[in-house]
């Protein structure tokens, strides 16, 4: 088949999930994948990059035997204002990446609006130091509007 990252996005390896119940706090990998990421996948973060440009890093984590997207997961649905209902294709790039597309409830694909000179930010915010250097981007962060949340305020596993 050949090297996922010279292919065409199309031809990688990819799922997709549909964003229902409580999904802001991580996101269940489908078991079936996990036979295209190796075994050393949850060793690094990962990287989420939009149709936009914009990247995330994401740390994996095993819940249960289950793959989950998690620490930083939270920053990308945020950023990309991503709701319940909306459908997200991910295409593995076979090098610790994956590109989403972001379809909304309009079953079209969606590029979504962002605020200029966000784009700056948003990435530093999704940087893994926790050290903050006095006028650097990460103190300033947008106000973000807070997530409707199903049931309670409480990150829970979905399981679909």
């Amino acid at each position: 088949m050949g090297n996922p990252k010279s292919m065409s996005i199309l031809d990688r390896p990819s799922f997709f999930k549909v964003m229902i119940g409580d999904f802001t706090c991580s996101l269940r990998i489908p078991p079936e994948f996990k036979k295209h990421l190796g075994e050393t996948i949850t060793q690094r973060p990962v990287v989420i990059r939009s149709s936009q440009g914009r990247r995330w890093r994401i740390k994996l984590g095993i819940v249960g035997g289950n793959l989950y997207f998690r620490d930083g997961w939270e920053r990308f649905v945020s950023a990309s204002s991503v709701t319940e209902g909306d459908f997200l294709v991910f295409f593995y790039d076979g090098d610790f990446g994956f590109d989403v597309i972001i379809y909304g409830t309009t079953c079209c694909s969606e590029e979504r609006v962002n605020i200029p000179g966000e784009r700056d930010k948003i990435e530093a915010e999704s940087e893994d130091s926790d050290e903050e250097e006095p006028g650097s981007r990460r103190e300033v962060r947008r106000k973000r509007k807070p997530k409707k949340m199903t049931n309670n305020s409480k990150c829970f596993f979905n399981y679909c």
